[in-house]
């Protein structure tokens, strides 16, 4: 964070000015009255303000306010402390009790102590955990506790008012009034070991130590092993806060200012927060530590962070480009291209220079380097050409310099190497001596007379003198000759004609060139190497310096960086570290007091290296909301006490959201995340905190993310999260090995229909075969043979009529045997109305003289059921065989036929008026045999009731496949 006040630059005065990031309404914290800060064990910041809970990640705040209308609200907006018990849950105190908040559902249970039928009337000031997990509250009702397992408040009778009270790690509570009194109380034994030690001091509050194990106080009358006397605040005030911190520093609050106190040398140092302008902010309500060392101090007017990793880059107040820098005694000389020169002195005041003329050279005040000669007077590198400037008087002289004819008298660069200065032009060197500057020099032209580059910087490397040019690469100046540098041509031709604009060797020997194709460094036993700087893009370098541990800094076209030439590895800082200008195009010096100033677009920068601290802190990293969107709505859940979400398939839109809480300039947190099962690699998420994914297929997944802080520290744990999304019923692998399983049926139903249809063709042409053998064959051999007999009678002169009578009747029953067959396998006759039009037709032709009444009671949806051939078959033989039997044997007069039918069955009934008969006394022959066979092969029931000179009544009744 930049302080644009020049006293930072060269020294602090009292009180310390500390940089700290600043947060209030205005940042959407709920209220600007702080009480207390607290950060959970995820490393999530809570803050407790006058008008609502507050959770902090470092980018946006979640607030929680009192509902009356919602019970499940917190107890009330004017939040004191925040806590977490052994679970890791959040407690929050309250003006009106005791709350517990519910992460999942984001809803809080709210307890109290009634007092006087009013329970919301517990006003929770703090909270102490002790080590079986208690809490030992301070309140307006005096001490309680709470067990956090029951839920249950004990109370505890205490007549003064408490000012402090906190819990060391012996789970003693040391408590402080406003009697001025101290009273130390064991919660294990529940009684007070002290009564009351009467305080000789006004700042009658305790403080515990980092580990639990000492008090802070500011009395002399305390005697205990645990009590740590600190010195007396410089004033006397109503409040005091104190915090011990990682470093062993005491920060100490009042309600007007902030001290450190060193214990070792037991005295207190102001400091001023900066953006504390106005009594509210410096009137501390609170002072906790992060995990990363980072100190949140709570005021009546807001929040302050006070950064522990704070890149301290400072600029000075006046803008311009600068050109050039140069350290004067105890002032800091700045050029800016074409304003002149500049003054600053070490008190942070800026100083008034004599008027210099520089109208009488036209272009002198284009200033492009400054160099010191003495004390008072410096040589100008100008587009006028070289001069010499007394900042006392404000003279200006221009040097002679041996100028070749049609040459021009710009100097780009000025620099002294040993008791001589180099002044460097366009194509041109020039060589000046301390003590006799009015010769011209001497002057050094390149070989190459075609070349004329804009030369930039010159230094001594080994036995060569280089010179970095605009556009031609570094020249070396040898034996009076300027030339290529040979060592570039060799080993990297591609340089020759490249932009150098600072030539540096550091404290190990090693010559860094820096240009418009980057950084290079170069020794004898390394040869010419070039040091990437960014693995994206090529930088730009313009100067070069070295800190005392070795360190490069660079200026560059995109800030400054550090550069580790042991680790080659580089580190850039930006706007977003306090740097105001992004383009420090010109020179960089060091000065005496290991501070580094940089000259750029938007003026100078200054910093001391040392300061620098790069954040080694991993982030904590968390995955925090599944948004779900459907086509309809969207859905918000929470990802805690949860690692795995499962969704259907209409749920397959998701929005992940996560978070590192990392607080040093959360804005350069990066993050990569990958979907395990869709994503191939890692997704470079720059510093976006949340993936999308749309219309996911149905799998199952992890869902990874990891992240870094603001220097580039990566937490390679991170967090994961699993997510099922079910697919939906028809891709289930159960449905699909359903589905198989029916295919099979299929397939095997469809086969075993086929093998039975060809068995069943197989018997229909066995039966065809047989009947034609039976029927036909007998029939024609019975015609043939009375043939035979009516041809012999009729040589003999003796035909008789009923050898012709037997051939007819035998040629009509084998016509209608073959009719029989015909209809039996033909295809359009298979409905049970067919069949029941073959009984009636064959009923009809064989009892000509008889009155037969046929019945037909089947209904038109059951008339046209198909049938087996072997079906029809079997019904049509035994109504054939019982008309057969009535026409041979019964004599009857009339014969009623009836059928009847329904979706499952079919009825038969064939009654007769004629003879009768007794079953038993039957003459054994195949037509009432073969009657019951067929009904057995077709599973139907047969009755027969007959008497003599009572007539038949036959009954078949069969299911219908």
């Amino acid at each position: 964070m930049a302080v644009s006040i020049l006293v930072l630059i060269f020294g602090f005065i009292q009180p310390q000015v500390i940089p700290a990031d600043y947060y209030d309404t205005r940042k959407r914290l709920s209220n600007n009255i702080i009480y207390d800060v607290y950060q959970d064990k995820q490393g999530f910041i809570w803050i407790a303000t006058e008008n609502g809970l507050n959770k902090f990640d470092g980018y946006e705040f979640e607030v929680f306010h009192y509902n009356a209308s919602d019970s499940n609200s917190i107890a009330s907006n004017v939040v004191r402390t925040i806590t977490e018990d052994k679970y890791g849950r959040i407690w929050i105190g309250t003006f009106s009790g005791l709350s517990l908040y519910n992460p999942k559902e984001k809803k809080f249970t709210n307890f109290s102590i009634p007092q006087n039928g009013d329970e919301s009337s517990l006003d929770v000031q703090h909270i102490h955990k002790a080590s079986n997990g208690d809490f030992w509250i301070m309140s307006n009702v005096g001490i309680s506790r709470f067990d956090v397992e029951s839920k249950k408040f004990e109370q505890f009778s205490f007549d003064d008012e408490i000012v402090t009270m906190v819990m060391d790690d012996e789970d003693q509570l040391w408590i402080t009034t406003y009697q001025n009194k101290l009273y130390i109380f064991d919660v294990d034994e529940q009684l007070f070991k002290e009564n009351g030690f009467l305080l000789d001091n006004p700042n009658s509050t305790v403080f515990l130590d980092r580990s639990g194990s000492k008090i802070f106080g500011f009395s002399d009358a305390v005697k205990d092993t645990k009590w740590q006397k600190l010195n007396p605040v410089p004033k006397t005030f109503s409040t005091l806060k104190l915090l011990e911190d990682k470093s062993g520093k005491v920060w100490v609050g009042s309600d007007t200012n902030i001290w450190i106190y060193d214990k070792l040398k037991k005295n207190y140092s102001e400091i001023v927060i900066e953006g504390a302008d106005n009594f509210l902010s410096k009137n501390v309500k609170s002072i906790s530590e992060d995990k990363a060392g980072g100190i949140w101090i709570g005021t009546l007017n807001g929040l302050f962070y006070i950064d522990p990793h704070e890149k301290s880059f400072y600029t000075l107040p006046e803008p311009g480009m600068v050109m050039g820098i140069e350290a004067a005694n105890e002032y800091l000389l700045v050029n800016y291209f074409d304003e002149g020169i500049s003054k600053w002195s070490t008190d942070g005041v800026k100083q008034t220079l004599p008027e210099t003329k520089w109208s009488l050279y036209p272009g002198s005040d284009q200033i492009w380097d400054i160099e010191t000669k003495n004390s008072s007077e410096y040589f100008l590198a100008t587009t006028a050409g070289l001069m010499q400037w007394n900042s006392k008087t404000g003279d200006l002289h221009k040097i002679q310099l041996v100028l070749k004819e049609n040459s021009e008298p710009v100097v780009f660069s000025i620099k002294k190497i040993g008791e001589e200065f180099w002044a460097l032009g366009k194509n041109t060197i020039y060589k000046i001596s301390a003590n006799n500057i009015n010769d011209g020099g001497a002057a050094f032209h390149l070989n190459n007379k075609n070349v004329k580059p804009l030369l930039q910087d010159i230094v001594v490397f080994e036995r060569d003198t280089l010179i970095a040019s605009e556009g031609n690469g570094i020249f070396s100046l040898s034996n009076g000759f300027v030339d290529k540098w040979p060592i570039m041509i060799d080993e990297v031709p591609e340089l020759a004609n490249s932009s150098f604009w600072d030539l540096y060797v550091s404290k190990n020997g090693t010559l860094w060139m820096a240009g418009n194709s980057g950084l290079f460094g170069y020794k004898k036993s390394m040869g010419l190497k070039a040091y990437p700087l960014d693995e994206y893009e090529n930088q730009i370098v313009f100067s070069v310096n070295e800190d005392e541990q070795g360190n490069l800094w660079l200026g560059t076209d995109k800030g400054i960086a550090k550069f580790n030439p042991d680790t080659e590895t580089s580190v850039f800082f930006g706007s977003a570290d306090g740097i105001e200008s992004q383009e420090f195009n010109r020179r960089s010096i060091a000065y005496s007091d290991n501070k580094i100033y940089m000259g750029g677009m938007s003026g100078l920068t200054w910093f001391n290296p040392d300061l620098i601290q790069s954040n080694t802190t991993q982030p904590d990293v968390w995955i925090t909301n599944i948004h779900v969107i459907r086509p309809d709505s969207s859905t918000t859940i929470p990802v805690v006490q949860q690692n795995q979400l499962e969704l259907n398939w209409e749920e397959r839109t998701l929005e992940i959201d996560f978070v590192a809480l990392s607080y040093s300039n959360p804005g350069q947190n990066q993050y990569k995340y990958k979907l395990e099962g869709y994503d191939p690699d890692w997704v470079d998420g720059g510093g976006t905190r949340r993936a999308r994914y749309v219309q996911l297929p149905a799998d199952n997944y992890v869902f990874r993310v990891i992240a870094s802080n603001n220097d580039g520290v990566w937490n390679e744990r991170g967090d994961s999260f699993r997510i099922v999304i079910h697919p939906p019923i028809w891709q289930t692998v159960w449905f699909r090995l359903l589905i198989a399983v029916i295919i099979l049926g299929l397939v095997i139903a469809i086969y075993q229909f086929r093998v039975r249809q060809l068995l069943e063709m197989e018997r229909v042409k066995l039966r065809i075969s047989g009947d034609l053998h039976d029927e036909i064959g007998s029939g024609l051999s019975g015609i043939a043979l009375s043939g035979d007999i009516l041809q012999s009678h009729a040589e003999a002169g003796q035909v008789k009529p009923e050898i012709i009578q037997r051939i007819t009747d035998n040629a009509r029953n084998l016509a209608s045997s073959l009719d029989a067959i015909v209809w039996l396998i033909d295809p359009n006759k298979e409905q049970l109305s067919d069949l029941i039009q073959k009984c009636r037709l064959v009923s009809l032709e064989m009892l000509v003289s008889q009155e037969v009444s046929f019945q037909d009671e089947v209904t038109e949806g059951v008339r046209a059921k198909k049938l087996e051939s072997q079906f029809r078959r079997n019904v049509h033989l035994i109504v054939k065989e019982v008309v057969h039997n009535i026409y041979k044997h019964a004599e009857a007069t009339s014969v009623r036929i009836l059928f009847k039918a329904n979706d499952s069955r079919l009825d038969i009934i064939i009654k007769d008026d004629g003879k009768g008969f007794l079953e038993e006394g039957v003459e054994r022959g195949n037509g009432l045999a073969n009657i019951r066979r067929r009904a057995q092969e077709i599973k139907a029931e047969l009755t027969v009731l007959s008497k003599p000179e009572s007539g038949t009544n036959i009954s078949l009744k069969v299911w219908l496949p």
